[in-house]
């Protein structure tokens, strides 16, 4: 038995699906930016990070972090903002660190918009999206 091929139509119907589910799923969100987190810790992101060999909570404790107030509230905020823009990367959820000489704790984390993040260390964003927008 062959498999049929599937249509182009098929095909955009599927990505369509996983776009969706890339964007409207917050596990999966905070999942991206906690492997984010860990990659900048363990000195493996693309980006140069004053992050490596910083302190990271667990990935449970990331959950739990995200899913209690204000944290949540403020996650909602940001997120229902990037989705009203079509999922702009410039408004999209970032973890900031409040002191950048600290690591990921729970004390030390907040929302904010992509954009945000990269004013406040002074960086242009436009560097980080390879310049698209």
């Amino acid at each position: 038995m062959t498999a049929k091929k599937e249509t182009a139509e098929q095909k955009k119907a599927r990505y369509a699906r996983l776009e969706f589910h890339r964007h409207y799923n917050f596990t999966l969100i905070w999942t991206r930016r906690y492997a984010d987190m860990k990659a900048r810790v363990e000195g493996r992101s693309t980006n140069r990070s004053h992050s490596q060999g910083k302190e990271l909570l667990t990935k449970a404790e990331f959950e739990e972090w995200c899913i209690s107030q204000p944290h949540f509230t403020i996650f909602m905020v940001i997120y229902m903002d990037w989705v009203r823009s079509g999922f702009n990367m410039m408004l999209a959820p970032s973890i900031d660190r409040v002191d950048s000489a600290l690591g990921y704790t729970g004390d030390n984390m907040q929302w904010m918009t992509f954009v945000e993040n990269c004013e406040k260390n002074n960086k242009d964003p436009i560097d980080f999206l390879g310049g698209y927008r």
